[in-house]
């Protein structure tokens, strides 16, 4: 009887197989993985020569100025209105005058010290500090590794309500900042059509606007001057109703973030990847009755 020859180079290997198909899935895994690890990120950004900025607002001058006169007047009417109607009333006033009028000073003193605070607390920066390997100069560039510490130092403004105080600095991890809520929200990605119609309504819009200044050039200085009072009479605003901050706890003392003139590393994802998100009740319960 005749053997039949066997060639093993035809033949499929069965012990790479496993091998080669494991490696191919935990690199499929690690490529679509939508979070990647805090640490790792963290570490990345912090091989920079001078740090990354992670966050890092803009000058306030007339936020804080705004803030500041608005105080100051409402703190002397408060203090007139005490001095004259509570301690030396008028004569021939009733008993009960100098009551209501204490009262409304008190209420004046609240209004003022609430505008006094509107700048406290404010974060001025947010930023990944080099590693220490990294600042040393001529040093060769170390890989980073999962037990290289990541720390992040924090400005901000003190929580006295005096102007002219220096920023107080804060070395922190990652897990000590906590977000209420993500700085990064996606937006709608419109259509082909609908960025072609925006983009030929954002040239009509510019071909029209420049137009009406070369046919109207005496009232260009005017219009110019429309938009910077805009400008100053939006900071005048948030300085007295404080809207457009977002809260932001670290080392458990709550903090204040500039999410409408601020820069923010990747539209904010830099700082959502390292820092602690515990959604506060109220925006979850606001966000789950828009959604519904």
């Amino acid at each position: 009887m005749r053997l039949r020859d066997r060639s093993f180079a035809t033949s499929r290997p069965l012990l790479v197989q496993p091998k080669s198909t494991t490696s191919s899935a935990s690199r499929r895994s690690a490529i679509q993985s939508p979070h990647p690890d805090p640490s790792s990120y963290g570490q990345r950004l912090a091989q920079a020569m001078n740090g990354t900025i992670l966050y890092e607002s803009v000058s306030s001058k007339m936020f804080l100025f705004s803030s500041y006169l608005a105080a100051y007047s409402t703190m002397t009417a408060a203090g007139l209105n005490i001095y004259f109607n509570v301690y030396h009333p008028p004569a021939g006033v009733g008993e009960w005058v100098p009551y209501a009028f204490g009262a409304v000073g008190m209420i004046l003193g609240g209004f003022a010290m609430s505008f006094a605070l509107r700048p406290a607390n404010i974060v001025r920066s947010i930023k990944v500090l080099p590693n220490a390997a990294t600042t040393v100069p001529g040093a060769k560039p170390v890989a980073p590794t999962l037990s290289s510490k990541i720390l992040i130092e924090v400005q901000a403004r003190g929580s006295l309500p005096i102007p002219g105080l220096p920023l107080k600095k804060m070395i922190v991890e990652p897990h000590n900042i906590i977000l209420h809520c993500r700085m990064y929200n996606p937006k709608v990605e419109p259509t082909m059509k609908q960025k072609f119609l925006n983009r030929k309504e954002e040239e009509k819009r510019l071909m029209e606007r420049r137009e009406y200044d070369k046919n109207h050039l005496m009232t260009v200085p005017f219009r110019d001057g429309k938009r910077a009072a805009s400008t100053i009479f939006t900071s005048i605003r948030r300085g007295l109703t404080g809207e457009g901050f977002a809260p932001i706890i670290i080392l458990g003392t709550k903090y204040k973030l500039d999410i409408s003139n601020a820069y923010a590393l990747e539209d904010g994802r830099a700082l959502d990847r390292l820092a602690r998100l515990e959604e506060d009740p109220k925006v979850a319960l606001w966000r789950s009755m828009r959604e519904s």
